[in-house]
């Protein structure tokens, strides 16, 4: 059996296998910044014979004082260059951007998408963004799989 603790972390001693679970990430305006070049764990790997299947993602963007600049799209994907989660619903530069807060939702794979075993998922952008002191809280509505 397996869970994601209060610290965002696997336990594999408790837990809710096969059920529905809901996990928060808040991001920090540094993370934001160098998503473009460091994708950000979301969720840590699930432990062998084990696999996420998203059902969805809640983007809460949290702007500061200063309005974060440029930027790319920003994606949810598996980890190591896995399978992004839903390639037609990508959150544009301009929600990070923006001086006003919003949520968007994700939905989960929207077409046939091959999921990998035991591999964290991430958020990452196409591009860095620059200057901006906001934050995020990223919503993953979720289950644990066991493969058998």
């Amino acid at each position: 059996m397996a869970y994601i603790n209060a610290s965002g972390q696997m336990d594999n001693n408790l837990g809710l296998l096969n059920r529905m679970q809901t996990l928060t990430v808040a991001l920090t305006a540094a993370q934001i910044i160098a998503m473009g070049t460091t994708p950000v764990q979301i969720l840590p790997a699930p432990g062998p014979n084990r696999a996420y299947l998203v059902d969805s993602i809640l983007f809460q963007m949290k702007p500061g004082s200063v309005q974060f600049t440029t930027g790319g799209t920003v994606s949810f994907s598996y980890a190591g260059g896995g399978a992004t989660i839903n390639t037609g619903n990508l959150i544009p530069a301009s929600v990070i951007n923006a001086a006003t807060g919003s949520n968007t939702l994700v939905p989960g794979a929207t077409a046939t998408l091959t999921v990998p075993t035991n591999t964290a998922i991430n958020i990452a952008a196409s591009a860095a963004f620059a200057a901006g002191n906001g934050t995020a809280l990223v919503t993953v509505r979720f289950d644990v799989q066991n493969l058998g």
